[in-house]
């Protein structure tokens, strides 16, 4: 690979001043800001107003997504549950300490499309599992888990340390990581503990994850450098002096 496509390409980040370039994850901190004022929403709405209308309205729901409530496909990963609040925490957590490498790699445009696609194939997912029974969904562990997966494709040999069983400290790469935590989902899902988590929405997320870490890899979307494609192009119109101008090896 060429010196210069090891580094992202022009063009792939969020373009900043000087004032704020302390900030370089900025879709990172307003997906987080967001998700935080939707939750104190929430606690408005619950423990004040004693109204489910929010969590009804902005909630995935089977039916009232069928009814024409569209937007819940998205909206939903914006909401978490109100009486345990470790829920929007780990979410929180899991975009803080994933998000700023990933959005620095693939760029701010491209780290919101994969957030947002994340929302509506964890819901597909879910919905697959649940075929033909009416389900509710909230939470962004889905697109928390698309994070991850993303990650792991950039930086597949990052090491991580992790806490097995919360009381064991190992350190293990951040593919095996996400392979280990993936593969805890699909037992748990396959053997019904913890019916209360929405597993199979996780591995939807993962799943999308993975495919557009893959297909964001700044690799496959790096430009060719200005003199290597005029040598390219001289060489496949059968320049005379083709040999000569093809560009040395850097591979």
């Amino acid at each position: 690979m060429s010196e210069l496509s090891s580094q992202p390409p022009r063009g792939w980040h969020f373009r900043q001043g000087p004032r704020a370039r302390q900030f370089r994850s900025p879709a990172v901190w307003i997906i987080i800001g967001t998700i935080v004022v939707s939750y104190f929403v929430q606690l408005y709405y619950v423990f004040f107003l004693h109204s489910l209308t929010y969590d009804s309205t902005f909630g995935y729901h089977t039916i009232t997504f069928m009814r024409g409530d569209w937007w819940q496909i998205w909206t939903y990963a914006w909401l978490h549950a109100e009486y345990m609040p470790l829920h929007i925490l780990i979410n929180l957590w899991m975009i803080l300490i994933l998000g700023p490498s990933l959005e620095r790699m693939i760029g701010t445009v491209r780290f919101l499309v994969l957030f947002l696609l994340a929302a509506p194939a964890s819901v597909l997912a879910f919905e697959w599992w649940h075929l033909g029974q009416p389900v509710s969904l909230i939470g962004a562990s889905g697109c928390a888990f698309a994070l991850l997966t993303a990650t792991a494709v950039q930086f597949p040999h990052r090491t991580v340390g992790v806490l097995i069983l919360f009381l064991i400290p190992v350190r293990m790469r951040l593919a095996t990581f996400a392979w280990f935590l993936c593969a805890m989902e699909y037992a748990m899902m396959v053997m019904g503990w913890l019916p209360f988590i929405a597993h199979s929405a996780h591995l939807g997320g993962a799943i999308a994850g993975f495919a557009l870490g893959w297909y964001f890899r700044p690799e496959r979307h790096a430009p060719l450098h200005p003199e290597e494609t005029r040598r390219t192009l001289q060489s496949q119109i059968g320049s005379p002096k083709s040999a000569e101008l093809l560009p040395p090896s850097t591979r």
